[in-house]
């Protein structure tokens, strides 16, 4: 019967030396697996960000508060808005311009 591990060390010498030789190759592979899980973990911060971009809900809004309002009178207060529409319905409209000699736009064109 044939024995094809290899030999062990017969000397204290021979068991230091496989002992730091073991120790590198362990340094080695440890070094390599944290590469590895570094990488894996890099990968799948990836594909949650892609699976967000194809699959996440999409808004063309982007709330900032640093961001300013286009228009100074479109944030209006809802009981604003409600008196405005309430003086809407009883608006008269002035047609006193017409005495004064101001012709419509329309004419002038």
């Amino acid at each position: 019967m044939s024995d094809s591990s290899p030999s062990l060390p017969t000397t204290l010498a021979e068991c230091h030396a496989m002992i730091t030789e073991m120790a590198a190759v362990n340094a080695t592979l440890q070094a390599t697996i944290d590469e590895q899980q570094a990488t894996l973990q890099s990968m799948q911060h990836d594909l949650v960000l892609m699976k967000r971009a194809l699959f996440g809900q999409r808004r063309e809004r982007f709330e900032d508060p640093r961001q300013g309002m286009l228009f100074a009178s479109a944030v209006v207060d809802q009981s604003e808005s409600d008196d405005a529409s309430n003086q809407d319905d009883q608006l008269d409209f002035d047609t006193s311009h017409e005495d004064e000699g101001i012709e419509p736009a329309d004419r002038i064109l």
